[in-house]
């Protein structure tokens, strides 16, 4: 959700400034199709796998944040859009982090959940520590048994009802290199065409 906000602002702002949705679709993006296919298998690990995904749909979620990270790398060497994978790759990277170090999945802790609202049985059970957060890639783990749990999904939004989106450090990160590439692509000069 977040992300869908900041691209809509991204739009918004790119648009004052000048820009052309044209310059998005023209953005040259390497490895393109790897990022889509990552995004893919982690919807299809969240929504299809379910909480009863284990150590396979944990490997897979991995798997899929190393092959986002790659991807930014690649379009993080040169250009106009440097920048903005480069802030795309680090975000993921964070996020890839402390996902790796708690089994896989990005933990949050159950208080946490509790302030944003989930608590809905059919999402958060019981709220005990090893369960999945059901249509997420969250695991309720306690601040104290996380390990790099500053990167944790610890952050609120503050906003009333399902607006008070649950989000990481790793999150905010991308957000400013998802709307940085947006606004850069959009304003990109426009390439000369060659006459015949």
């Amino acid at each position: 959700m977040l992300v869908l906000v900041a691209t809509g602002a991204a739009l918004l702002v790119g648009y004052a400034a000048g820009g052309r949705l044209g310059g998005l679709a023209a953005a040259p993006i390497r490895w393109g199709w790897v990022g889509l296919a990552a995004v893919a298998v982690q919807l299809g690990v969240v929504y299809v796998g379910g909480p009863e995904a284990g150590a396979l749909g944990a490997a897979v979620l991995l798997a899929s944040h190393a092959g986002l990270v790659g991807v930014a790398a690649v379009n993080a060497r040169k250009g106009r859009l440097a920048v903005p994978f480069a802030a795309l790759g680090l975000g993921v990277a964070l996020n890839l982090s402390v996902m790796a170090a708690n089994g896989g999945w990005m933990p949050v802790a159950p208080e946490t959940l509790v302030a944003g609202g989930r608590t809905e049985s059919w999402k958060v059970g019981d709220l005990l520590p090893g369960r999945r957060v059901a249509h997420s890639k969250d695991v309720i783990l306690r601040s104290a048994d996380t390990r790099l749990e500053p990167l944790a999904d610890r952050f609120m939004t503050g906003l009333p009802g399902r607006l008070n989106v649950i989000f990481s450090l790793g999150d905010v990160v991308i957000l400013v290199g998802v709307g940085a590439l947006v606004v850069r692509a959009m304003t990109a000069p426009a390439r000369a065409t060659v006459a015949a």
